[in-house]
């Protein structure tokens, strides 16, 4: 999972990059054809006024205070730790594309671990008996992710942060609606997590 989130983060196969009003990139491909895998990537990058372990650290440790900032999830649990690296996580998401795309949940198997110049969170769903189905709740699929952040030279309060993201909403969905809807969550995304590091900047002075 780490080497195939390695291989996309310095993959030159990006294309359709657009900058958002941030100045982040953003930008898509498919999986290379070796991989076997179906689907779309979206990628967002942008710099962060934090240091990349910390940031990485932050997105891994504190999963379940995620609500508290991040507004694109309702819920966002711990439901078991493997190892102080390695967890199962749960989160659900509210009805979201202007009500076309009804709430979500994930299940989703975590990693962390520093690769070369990269600090990286890798996830992938996977199914587990303890987690039922609910009402009103569609179970989503998330392939091959990750957050990512690299070291600037020079910088050591600033570093690169990227979001790799490879879902399927499961159930019939306009692929026009789910494309928006997904550009649309990874730029709010950017916004959410630096309003949360420069409120802990603010807290800490």
């Amino acid at each position: 999972m780490l080497q195939d989130c390695h291989d996309l983060l310095t993959s030159t196969e990006w294309k359709d990059i657009i900058i958002t009003n941030d100045d982040d990139e953003m930008s898509c491909m498919q999986f290379p054809p070796e991989w076997k895998i179906d689907g779309k990537v979206l990628k967002i990058t942008g710099i962060i006024d934090a240091p990349a372990s910390l940031v990485i650290n932050l997105l891994f440790d504190n999963i379940e205070e995620q609500t508290s900032w991040n507004k694109l999830v309702t819920e966002s649990m711990k439901l078991q730790t493997i190892d102080e690296n390695t967890d199962i996580v749960y989160q659900a998401t509210s009805p979201f594309g202007g009500g076309l795309i009804t709430a979500r949940d994930f299940v989703i198997l975590r990693h962390r671990k520093k690769c070369d110049n990269y600090y990286i969170t890798a996830g992938v769903s996977v199914h587990t008996a303890s987690v039922k189905i609910r009402p009103n709740m569609t179970r989503g699929e998330n392939g091959i992710s990750c957050f990512a952040t690299e070291e600037l030279p020079d910088e050591v309060n600033k570093c690169r942060f990227t979001w790799i993201l490879n879902t399927d909403f499961k159930g019939w969905i306009p692929k026009t609606v789910v494309d928006r809807s997904l550009s649309t969550g990874l730029i709010d995304f950017m916004t959410y997590l630096r309003e949360h590091l420069n409120n802990m900047q603010k807290q800490s002075i």
